[in-house]
């Protein structure tokens, strides 16, 4: 429950600043119910990341500038 509370969270502050990779790996993950391959918990979760690690340069790059 607190993973996808988390996801939920996380996905609404991504579309808030147009982090629309983020946005969208965070709902893949907060629609994983039930019945999930674990490898398809870790594939979501590891594009998720990239997706965090992606923004993040982006934001500090821009910051930077």
């Amino acid at each position: 429950r607190d993973w996808h509370e988390a996801a939920h969270t996380l996905k609404g502050a991504a579309a808030g600043i147009g982090a629309w990779a983020v946005h969208e790996a965070s709902r893949t993950v907060e629609q994983m119910q039930g019945n999930v391959r674990v490898s398809d918990g870790y594939t979501a979760l590891d594009t998720l990341e990239a997706a965090i690690s992606d923004t993040d340069a982006m934001i500090a790059q821009f910051l930077n500038e």
